[in-house]
């Protein structure tokens, strides 16, 4: 089902990103059906999915070797490879807590390399924390079925960034799509 409601929303994250990471390498953590993945490598970068080994073996089986590389295990303790040119976390943030988001974000700042960009799709909230309404009301199933997991607003993310030593940041805001995109260096 997530494969199938991406088929809009993949190729548009890829567009918005090839100018932040015109080359490189490209981690796509937690990347899941791997298809924001495989767009991005169709922009020519080097993709590595990051995510639990049955993902990895779905990935394997639908793009192969050649398109995607894998690497599992849990992003939050494991490796994560690198360094990347592009960190990129389609759907992540909202089943994570502020406690896990601090422990992350450093993680994937020394996974970067110098310059390089993490890019957090997601459905953030303002700072009415109430709108957009679609992210308010999606905030609450995640309170609902994660242990810390929230819609978190676009402040709190910058802050969480901000003490992981990102920089240089800038949103994208696709209302028609249901998401926006946090970028930073």
């Amino acid at each position: 089902m997530l494969h199938r409601r991406s088929e809009k929303s993949a190729p548009e994250l890829a567009r918005i990103l090839q100018p932040w990471a015109p080359e490189g390498k490209a981690l796509d953590l937690g990347g899941g059906h791997g298809r924001y993945g495989y767009e991005i490598a169709k922009n020519g970068l080097q993709v590595t999915l990051f995510d639990r080994e049955i993902c990895c073996r779905l990935v394997k089986e639908r793009y192969g070797d050649d398109q995607i590389k894998t690497i599992a295990g849990d992003f939050m303790t494991d490796d994560l490879g690198g360094p990347y040119d592009l960190i990129m976390l389609s759907n992540i943030v909202h089943g994570l807590g502020p406690d896990e988001m601090e422990s992350l974000f450093p993680r994937l700042r020394s996974a970067l390399t110098p310059g390089g960009v993490v890019a957090i799709k997601d459905m953030f909230l303002d700072h009415t924390m109430a709108r957009p309404e679609s992210a308010a009301m999606f905030g609450l199933t995640m309170l609902l079925y994660t242990s810390a997991g929230r819609s978190h607003t676009y402040a709190d993310m910058r802050c969480v960034l901000e003490r992981s030593d990102f920089i240089d940041f800038d949103v994208l805001d696709l209302r028609d799509q249901r998401f926006s995109v946090i970028l930073a260096r």
